[in-house]
């Protein structure tokens, strides 16, 4: 139970993250500080994705506290599970590109999720030495 209930946090963390990349990404581009063109969008996209997993991958580290890169990537498969059925009912079809950017999310959540772990453990050990 202890699992799920760290899992549901991680996952209602990283929807909050995401909203609000999304949230900022769009005002950048109805003020016209972000070009909108579709190559562009596509660029953003992988790199604020990378960035928001890898986030939500040290957040969900900490949370955890232990087995990093085996529960974040389970993490991650969750949430890219999400992300294609929104995209299969949006009548949006996967391409090659797609799988590359979600194995690129993968990679850095399951860093994200390592990183997490040692910085607590880190703390851990730092105040039993004092």
């Amino acid at each position: 139970m202890k699992l799920l209930k760290s899992k549901a946090i991680s996952i209602l963390i990283s929807l909050f993250i995401f909203a609000i990349f999304t949230f900022i990404y769009t005002i950048l581009v109805y003020n016209g500080k972000i070009e909108a063109k579709t190559n562009d969008i596509y660029r953003f996209s992988i790199i604020i994705g990378a960035i928001s997993f890898f986030l939500i991958g040290l957040i969900s580290g900490i949370v955890e506290k232990k087995y990093g890169i085996i529960s974040n990537f389970i993490t991650g498969l969750i949430l890219l599970i999400i992300i294609i059925v929104i995209k299969l009912l949006s009548k949006s079809t996967l391409e090659g590109t797609d799988w590359l950017k979600y194995g690129i999310y993968l990679i850095t959540i399951s860093l994200g999720g390592m990183i997490g772990v040692q910085l607590d453990t880190r703390k851990k050990t730092s105040n039993k030495h004092k």
